[in-house]
């Protein structure tokens, strides 16, 4: 039933005919239950050469673990902890071409203390915002990059 009513709901957002009422018994819309108007702070593999970003893949899945929300967590933890000054701007459309247009000398050193550790080494903090499409049109674009940091974690 849940399902079915995240499935109406998201239809009606787009647009779809006859779904128009449904906004009238779900009025907080699907952006309640997603949270995508709010910056999310993902972590990206930094690989050499040519500074290219690689999407973090080695959190395994094992059954209910909950290792994908501590890295995320861990993610936004770092990011508060970058100044302002060491934030650069990417232009590119693709966001994992980001890293080609960052200065790589510029890079914030940080210590993981969690017990954790899910996030080590090279990285670069990308906070990442939802272009929110006008009803019934896709996005060009998921994911659109506000500001991009180097880190270098220390989880000795």
């Amino acid at each position: 039933m849940l399902v079915a009513g995240f499935v109406l709901g998201w239809l009606a957002q787009l647009g779809v005919p006859g779904l128009g009422g449904f906004s009238v018994m779900w009025p907080q819309h699907w952006r309640f239950f997603t949270g995508l108007e709010r910056d999310s702070v993902v972590a990206y593999r930094v690989t050499e050469p040519g500074h290219v970003l690689q999407p973090l893949e080695d959190v395994e899945y094992r059954g209910l673990g909950n290792g994908v929300e501590v890295r995320y967590a861990e993610a936004w933890q770092f990011a508060r902890r970058v100044p302002d000054a060491r934030w650069q701007v990417c232009s590119r459309e693709n966001t994992l071409a980001c890293g080609l247009d960052l200065v790589v000398d510029d890079v914030h050193r940080l210590r993981n203390e969690s017990a954790s550790h899910l996030l080590c080494g090279h990285l670069a903090l990308a906070v990442e915002h939802t272009d929110l499409p006008p009803a019934g049109r896709l996005p060009a674009l998921a994911m659109r990059v506000h500001r991009i940091a180097l880190v270098d974690i220390d989880c000795g």
